[in-house]
C-alpha cells in the first residue's frame, strides 16, 4: 500500500486539487493514467508489449474530451472513504477472483 497507494490517499482526501491539475494539462493527465496502467497491469514493466499506443491514448482521450477527470473520477474515492458504512460480515455466499499478478494479492504477499 505504501508503494502504490499514494493515489488513493490523494483522491480520498483532496480530490479537487488533483482534478484541477489533471484537467488543465493533457500531458499531466496522460502521465497520471499511463503510469497507473504500467504499475497495475501484468506487463512486467513493458506496457507497449501488452497495450498498443492507440489503446492507451484512447483511454486518456476519453477522460480528456469528456472532462471526467475534473471531478467524477477522482471524487469517487473521497465519497467511498467518507460516506460508505464500515464493512462487516457478509452472510450470503460470495465469490472473489484473485489472479496471479493481482495488485491485491501482491500487497497481501508484501505484508507477510
Amino acid at each position: 500500500m505504501a508503494k502504490e497507494g499514494g493515489y488513493l490517499s490523494q483522491q480520498s482526501t483532496r480530490p479537487r486539487t488533483l482534478a484541477y491539475g489533471l484537467a488543465d494539462s493533457p500531458a499531466g493527465l496522460a502521465a497520471w493514467i499511463i503510469e497507473k496502467w504500467r504499475a497495475w497491469s501484468d506487463c512486467g514493466g513493458e506496457l507497449l508489449g501488452t497495450y498498443s499506443m492507440d489503446e492507451l491514448i484512447t483511454h486518456v482521450m476519453l477522460y480528456w474530451t469528456t472532462n471526467t477527470i475534473a471531478a467524477s473520477s477522482t471524487r469517487m474515492y473521497y465519497e467511498n472513504t467518507n460516506t460508505l458504512p464500515p464493512l462487516g460480515y457478509i452472510g450470503v455466499p460470495t465469490g472473489l477472483a484473485l489472479f496471479p499478478a493481482d495488485i491485491l494479492l501482491y500487497r497481501a504477499e508484501m505484508d507477510k
